[in-house]
């Protein structure tokens, strides 16, 4: 069974961590589409999850004003 899935990210996110280890931080992260015409098939809860996973990870120790891009 072949299920068509989009996950709608936005192009640009910025954060603000209050509860990073030096305080108020302003993260951006920049989205960027690659042309892709293969096809995938995965399961929506996990692929959700591994993203949601990859952004809290780039997050979480960066320098104060980074810019974090993620290539789709």
């Amino acid at each position: 069974m072949i299920i068509n899935v989009s996950i709608d990210i936005s192009n640009k996110v910025i954060l603000v961590i209050d509860d990073s280890p030096l305080g108020r931080e302003l993260i951006s992260i920049d989205f960027i589409e690659k042309d892709f015409s293969g096809l995938v098939r995965c399961n929506k809860p996990q692929v959700r999850r591994i993203m949601d996973n990859l952004l809290s990870n780039a997050v979480k120790f960066p320098d104060s004003g980074t810019n974090i891009t993620v290539i789709l």
